[in-house]
């Protein structure tokens, strides 16, 4: 599929700035991409990621694109707010009710979607992640603590934790 690359940046290096050019893009962006779709007669929209904080603001001109919409839910529910985190969660619910197909990664997460957002079940994918059988996994699960402790140069007094992806409030590390 071809990308267009031309939404508004939120980059700068004075965070002050990048702030309000995050917030600026929660405007600016959604109508860029409806007008980018309206242009190119898309199908479908996918949504990798949603900040629900201006949803009212561009609903209307996402819906006029006549696309059908589509988001991959990676987290059902945000624990931490922007501006508000209540309104924001009744946008984010109401976002994904008007979507015509939700992409989850388990059961417990379209559950979770069903009863957070009242979604229609029959919208609702799931596309589990599975097991990644990697040549380097098989090998170092074959060593023992201490081999891997060493090799990493990791303390044997102390305990290890290691996660993956992007360390947010949201995980409860």
């Amino acid at each position: 599929y071809k990308s267009w690359p031309c939404l508004f940046s939120i980059r700068h290096a004075w965070p002050p700035l990048r702030k309000l050019r995050f917030l600026l893009a929660q405007l600016i962006n959604p109508r860029r991409l409806a007008r980018h779709s309206r242009a190119r007669r898309s199908s479908w929209i996918h949504f990798c990621n949603i900040n629900p904080l201006t949803y009212p603001l561009w609903r209307r001109a996402m819906r006029g694109t006549g696309a059908k919409w589509a988001a991959t839910v990676h987290d059902v529910r945000r624990a931490k707010g922007i501006l508000h985190l209540g309104w924001e969660l009744k946008q984010l619910a109401r976002f994904y009710r008007d979507c015509d197909a939700l992409f989850v990664h388990s059961t417990k997460q379209a559950d979770d979607l069903v009863a957070f957002a009242q979604v229609d079940r029959a919208r609702i994918h799931t596309v589990t992640h599975g097991p990644y059988a990697f040549e380097e996994d098989v090998r170092l699960a074959r060593l023992d603590t201490a081999e891997l402790r060493q090799r990493y140069g990791l303390r044997t007094d102390k305990r290890v934790a290691v996660f993956y992806g992007v360390v947010r409030d949201g995980k409860q590390l």
